[in-house]
């Protein structure tokens, strides 16, 4: 099955740029970031909460080894076919994968999560970043 790349992941605090395709599969967490299914597809609207995934690193590649730097106030962008869409980080959190209430849409808001294992090298746990649309 193709992978399809939708837009772009920008992380200046970390100097990162990666590519976000719809889906999460290995194959497609193998070559960049992906799309959640089931929440928001990453074009920003109100009421909309997307979830990007990525591996915590590849061997030499470098993914989402140090998200666990980004601190409220700090900065990502996506950057989608005719817009770019600027999320100012309001919340870190660490869960167990089966505690989703912090990833559902919002009444009135634009919301975008960056998702990845906790701790490094480990699959127990989920670090997300949260972001609300500035």
């Amino acid at each position: 099955m193709r992978s399809i790349l939708f837009a772009a992941l920008e992380i200046p605090k970390l100097e990162l740029v990666l590519p976000i395709y719809l889906g999460a599969s290995d194959e497609i967490l193998d070559k960049g970031v992906g799309q959640v299914e089931g929440s928001s597809i990453p074009i920003g609207g109100e009421g909309t909460h997307t979830v990007l995934a990525g591996h915590r690193g590849l061997g030499t590649k470098e993914m989402f080894r140090h998200i666990d730097e980004l601190r409220e106030g700090d900065v990502f962008y996506i950057y989608t076919w005719n817009e770019t869409l600027s999320y100012r980080v309001s919340e870190k959190q660490i869960i167990y994968p089966h505690e989703t209430e912090s990833l559902e849409m919002e009444e009135g808001k634009d919301l975008a999560t960056l998702l990845t294992c906790h701790p490094y090298r480990q699959n127990v746990q989920r670090l997300l970043v949260h972001g609300v649309r500035e």
